[in-house]
């Protein structure tokens, strides 16, 4: 008798911690529900975080966008559409680039987290559509990054390919070490790239504003592009 009674006891012991531990997770992981059918609720998936603002400009031979992104939490870094596509002015997140072929090969640049690169490198769901886009860095003032672009769009190309530095998938470059060692971008940065694309287009990132904070950074990018990408194939 007394082990029936030590039974039901444990019986009822487990019961109530089974119990007290499922109220413990549910409360503990509280998401937004949408209804799927009648009297039923589902997760709701959380959206992409788009750019603060975008300013497009279309120049004699040449595209220009002012992107800033406002209030950037490092913890939702796969929501934010951190991916620019120099082909359309399109941007993506890590996910969109895992579930599309397309935006894979539409994205040149990625420069929110405080360093420019391609996807070159990323773990992808389509590798073979990633983008290898080339970076190299460059003393441009303000004012010759503007005039080459609202004049002569051709000298990007010139100033890419006669620089001295040696093209990378990201920068800054340490080039003394040859390695990337995880330095950060600073206001007033300019960066030469070339698209990965047949034909290939010329470009400048300038870093407008770097704001890095642990709770929210802002950044401001300036990219200018040679017209022409919208009418190429996304051959790579």
């Amino acid at each position: 008798m007394k082990y029936l009674n030590y039974l039901f006891l444990a019986l009822i012991s487990a019961s109530l911690l089974a119990s007290c531990q499922s109220d413990d997770i549910s409360s503990s992981y509280p998401v937004k529900k949408r209804p799927t059918r009648p009297g039923e609720y589902a997760p709701m998936p959380p959206s992409p975080i788009p750019p603060t603002s975008v300013v497009e400009e279309e120049l004699d031979g040449a595209k220009r966008w002012l992107i800033t992104f406002n209030d950037i939490d490092y913890d939702l870094h796969y929501l934010h559409q951190r991916f620019f596509s120099t082909v359309d002015g399109s941007f993506y997140n890590i996910k969109q680039l895992h579930l599309s072929a397309d935006a894979t090969a539409k994205a040149d640049l990625d420069f929110l987290v405080g360093r420019v690169q391609s996807t070159e490198g990323f773990l992808l769901t389509y590798p073979e559509q990633a983008v290898a886009t080339q970076f190299k860095p460059s003393d441009l003032t303000v004012k010759q990054l503007a005039f080459m672009a609202e004049n002569n769009p051709d000298q990007l190309e010139d100033t890419f390919e006669n620089s001295l530095y040696a093209a990378t998938n990201v920068q800054p470059y340490n080039y003394v070490e040859d390695k990337y060692d995880f330095e950060y971008y600073e206001t007033g940065d300019i960066f030469l790239f070339k698209t990965d694309r047949s034909p290939a287009r010329y470009g400048a990132v300038r870093i407008v504003q770097s704001v890095p904070s642990q709770v929210a950074s802002t950044r401001v990018v300036e990219v200018t592009v040679q017209a022409g990408n919208s009418d190429l194939g996304l051959t790579n």
